[in-house]
C-alpha cells in the first residue's frame, strides 16, 4: 500500500507544530527550557516548564500549554527509570485533567495523550499484567481489564466530544498540511481519529493483547465497503471493546467530513479509513475491493476539486496491486489526470508515481553456487524496466574470493568493482532482455560459455545498475 499523505502525527511532534509562535510571556522560558535541555539538566528543565505551565494557564496561552504537557513526556524520561516514567506521566497527565475539566478542548488533548500513554504502560507491564485479576493502586500490579478500561475512557471522551472537534482547523493551531489542490486543513478529530486507530488500536491489535478483544466485529467486510454500508454499522462499546471504538471514530469523522465544503477532506479521511481496516482483513483481494470503491468515488466525485485526490490513491493502489496489467492503469490514470490537473499539489505525487512506473530500474542474479568447469551456466535473471544486459566475466585469486566472503554488502560491492577494474575480463557478452512493457519484474534465464576451473567474478550491467556473482 502506499504510503499515506496525510502523515500520521505521534504525540511530540504533534506537540512541536502547535508551537508555531512562542508567546512573549514564555519566550524567555522556553529558550532557558531548552538550554536545560541540552546540557542534560532534567531537573531545572523541569522546574522551567512547570513556570511555563503556571503562566500559559493564568494567562490562557493555549499553544504553550500544550506544548508543555508533551515535553513533560521528554523531561519525565530523563528523570524517572522506565517504570516509574508511566506512574509519573500518567499521575501527571490525570492531576492536569482534574484541573482543566472544564476546558474540552485541552481536556481532549489530555486524553488523547493518555490514550497513548495507557497503551505504552500497557505494553510495557506486559509481563506483569497477565496475573491479576483484581484491581490494585500500583500500576505495575493492573490487570488487563484496568488498562483497558483507562484506554477507552480517554479514547470515549474524544468520541463524545467529536463535534466540538470537528470545529477546530489545525490551522487555527498551525499549518500542518496543504495536500489538494485547494487548501485542506484536518480538523483536531480527523488527527485524534487517525492517529488514535494507528497507534493504540493497531498496536494492540499486533500486541500479545489481541486476544482480549472483541476482534471479531473489526474483520467485517462492510468495515473496507463503501462508505454507505460503513456508517450504517452499529457496535457498543464496552471496556474490552476498542476495536468498535476506532470504528466509530471513522464513523463520525466520515460524516461530518461529508457534509463539509471542501470535498477533500472527505477523499483523505475516507482512503484513510479504507487502508487502516485493510490491516484486519482476512480477505486476499483487499487490494482489489479498495480499487474498486475508489473508482466509484472518481466517478461519484467527477469534475469536483477532489476528484484528483481520489484519482491518485487509485493509481497508487493500482499501482501495489498484484492484478494483471494494474501498473498499466495505474500509469494511464497518473498521466490521465496529471495532464487534467497539472497545477494540483498532488500532481507531485501523480508525477513521481509516473517516474517509478515507467523509469525505475531493477537487476537481480540468480545462480547456480557450484558452477561445473566447461559446462555452460544457467543463471535467471530478474529485472524491470532493462532491455539489454552487458555482462563480463572476470578471474580472480582464492585470496580475493575470501576477502569477498568475509564483507558485508557495501563493502562487497566497493571490492568487487575494484577487482573488475583491475583484472581484465576473460569474456564479454552483451544479452537482448525480453521487454514484456508491463512495468513488473520480469525473469529470464540465460546461458554464459563455459569456464575452466578457477575462481571468477561474473559481472552484470545494465544502464547505471550493476550486479555481480562469484
Amino acid at each position: 500500500m502506499t504510503k499515506q499523505i496525510f502523515k500520521i502525527l505521534t504525540i511530540l511532534v504533534l506537540s512541536v507544530f502547535l508551537l508555531s509562535n512562542k508567546t512573549p510571556d514564555t519566550s524567555d522560558l522556553w529558550k532557558l527550557y531548552n538550554k536545560y535541555l541540552s546540557e542534560d539538566l532534567p531537573q531545572k528543565a523541569n522546574v522551567t516548564l512547570n513556570k511555563i505551565i503556571s503562566i500559559s494557564k493564568e494567562k490562557k496561552l493555549l499553544y504553550d500549554l500544550l506544548k508543555a504537557y508533551g515535553e513533560k513526556n521528554i523531561i519525565y524520561k530523563r528523570l524517572y527509570d522506565n517504570e516509574s516514567f508511566y506512574k509519573e506521566y500518567i499521575l501527571f497527565l490525570n492531576n492536569e485533567l482534574k484541573t482543566q475539566k472544564n476546558d474540552t478542548l485541552i481536556s481532549g488533548f489530555l486524553n488523547f495523550y493518555l490514550s497513548n500513554v495507557y497503551t505504552d504502560a500497557l505494553l510495557f507491564f506486559a509481563p506483569d499484567v497477565w496475573e491479576y485479576d483484581e484491581p490494585h493502586t500500583d500500576m505495575k500490579f493492573w490487570s488487563v481489564k484496568d488498562f483497558f478500561s483507562h484506554i477507552v475512557s480517554s479514547i470515549s471522551y474524544i468520541n463524545n466530544n467529536a463535534l466540538f472537534f470537528n470545529k477546530i482547523k489545525t490551522k487555527n493551531l498551525n499549518k500542518i498540511i496543504t495536500d489538494s489542490d485547494t487548501e485542506y486543513y484536518p480538523t483536531i478529530f480527523d488527527v485524534f481519529t487517525n492517529q488514535i486507530s494507528q497507534d493504540v488500536v493497531l498496536r494492540l491489535y499486533n500486541s500479545q493483547f489481541s486476544t482480549f478483544f472483541d476482534y471479531s466485529i473489526i474483520t467485517n467486510p462492510k468495515l473496507t465497503s463503501s462508505y454507505k454500508e460503513f456508517k450504517e454499522l452499529e457496535y457498543n462499546i464496552s471496556e474490552n471493546n476498542i476495536p468498535a471504538l476506532s470504528i466509530q471514530l471513522y464513523q463520525k469523522n466520515l460524516t461530518l467530513a461529508r457534509n463539509d465544503d471542501n470535498c477533500n477532506r472527505f477523499a483523505q479521511i475516507e482512503y484513510d479509513r479504507l487502508i487502516f481496516f485493510a490491516n484486519f482483513s482476512s480477505r486476499n483481494n483487499e487490494n482489489e475491493k479498495i480499487i474498486e470503491i475508489l473508482k466509484s468515488y472518481l466517478n461519484e466525485y467527477n469534475q469536483k476539486p477532489c476528484e484528483i485526490v481520489f484519482a491518485t490513491y487509485l493509481a497508487s493502489s493500482y499501482y501495489y496491486s498484484e492484478m494483471p496489467n494494474s501498473r498499466i492503469e495505474a500509469l494511464k490514470i497518473a498521466e490521465k489526470y496529471l495532464k487534467k490537473y497539472p497545477k494540483s499539489k498532488f500532481s507531485k505525487n501523480l508525477t513521481s508515481l509516473i517516474k517509478k512506473i515507467k523509469y525505475k530500474k531493477n537487476l537481480k542474479i540468480n545462480i547456480t553456487k557450484f558452477i561445473v568447469p566447461d559446462k555452460e551456466i544457467l543463471l535467471t535473471a530478474g529485472y524491470l524496466n532493462i532491455n539489454k544486459l552487458k555482462v563480463s566475466i572476470h578471474k580472480i585469486s582464492l585470496k580475493d574470493l575470501i576477502k569477498l566472503d568475509r564483507l558485508y554488502s557495501e563493502e562487497q560491492k566497493i571490492l568487487y568493482n575494484k577487482l573488475t577494474t583491475h583484472n581484465p575480463a576473460v569474456k564479454k557478452l552483451n544479452f537482448e532482455l525480453p521487454s514484456k512493457k508491463q512495468y513488473f519484474n520480469t525473469k529470464t534465464q540465460l546461458l554464459l560459455p563455459s569456464l575452466k576451473k578457477g575462481f571468477y567474478i561474473i559481472k552484470f550491467e545494465a544502464d547505471s545498475i550493476s550486479d555481480f556473482v562469484t
